[in-house]
């Protein structure tokens, strides 16, 4: 799933206030959230059931970080507006300076996750070692930066440029790493001053619904609130097979079901989509020898279905 957040990279002073980032440490970082109204949510796993959790795998997932303004000219011990700054000592670099150093961070690198971030190290999250003064240590991880532009920058303060980046990265980057990186690659200092995510996967930002507009459909009644929800199965780029009704009983209690005849190739490493004839989202299966083994289920059998009924191919 890609994600998308607009960044400001800073090169100066602190020069306003954050409010809570996520990425396991107080900063400044503002983002879309999305909710599944799904039964029992099942259907959220199956976003990137198709992506491992390890590392390397994750350069797969892509994630687009968009806007970074980040302090350029000092840096900070947590790698954001909200740490302790110190000024670099080389002057702050220029427009042209941090434009010739973003390519040398695009593609397949390593990078070293920051001191205040949830990873745990023995069983301790890091930035509660951080913050009890520990010396933290962080091995790098591999990332994927797909793409990576400056989108503006502003010298209205001497010595304190700022600049906006766009970035499209793998899930697992530290955008807060980026920043302070950016900075050494000239020659000076950088921190994260804001992040904004402006897209998860097929979930645009400028799609999204503001709060205020749920509020207020929520006071007009449960059918306002679902008017404003996306289909079930969206953001879910699976294989699709469509299943006759004779299979539900099957399905609803998790039993595997034969494949329909004139499915087409089934790659039995990804999971599948299965939906009803009428397009109706029912399962996330898969293959299994010559069966479609469910793994989440997304309806109930019928409630005239025999218990002894067989199940349906």
């Amino acid at each position: 799933m890609r994600h998308r957040n607009r960044c400001e990279t800073r090169f100066g002073e602190r020069r306003r206030d954050a409010g809570h980032d996520l990425e396991g440490n107080p900063g400044l970082r503002e983002r879309q959230c999305f909710f599944a109204a799904a039964s029992k949510n099942k259907w959220v796993a199956a976003l990137e059931p198709h992506h491992p959790s390890s590392a390397a795998s994750r350069a797969d997932k892509r994630a687009v970080d968009g806007l970074l303004p980040d302090g350029l000219g000092a840096s900070s011990t947590t790698d954001d507006l909200e740490g302790e700054l110190t000024p670099a000592t080389a002057p702050a670099p220029t427009r042209d300076a941090v434009e010739a150093a973003l390519p040398a961070f695009t593609g397949a690198i390593e990078q070293r996750p920051p001191a205040f971030s949830a990873i745990k190290v023995a069983g301790r999250r890091a930035y509660a070692m951080a913050r009890a003064g520990e010396a933290v240590e962080l091995a790098p991880r591999a990332i994927t930066i797909h793409g990576l532009d400056l989108a503006d920058w502003d010298e209205a303060t001497a010595g304190e440029p700022f600049a906006i980046v766009d970035v499209e990265c793998s899930a697992g980057t530290y955008i807060r790493s980026l920043a302070r990186d950016l900075g050494a690659a000239v020659g000076s200092a950088a921190y994260l001053g804001a992040l904004t995510r402006t897209a998860s996967g097929p979930f645009e930002l400028a799609a999204a619904i503001d709060l205020e507009a749920v509020r207020a459909a929520a006071a007009d009644g449960p059918a306002a609130v679902a008017a404003l929800l996306l289909p079930i199965d969206a953001g879910l780029d699976l294989a699709t097979v469509a299943v006759p009704d004779g299979a539900l009983v099957a399905l609803g209690r998790g039993q595997p079901i034969g494949v329909p005849p004139g499915t087409g190739a089934l790659d039995p490493e990804q999971p599948i989509r299965l939906v009803d004839e009428r397009g109706r989202l029912l399962a996330i299966a898969r293959l299994a020898g010559t069966k479609l083994a469910p793994d989440k289920v997304l309806v109930d059998p019928p409630r005239d279905a025999e218990p002894g009924a067989a199940p349906g191919d």
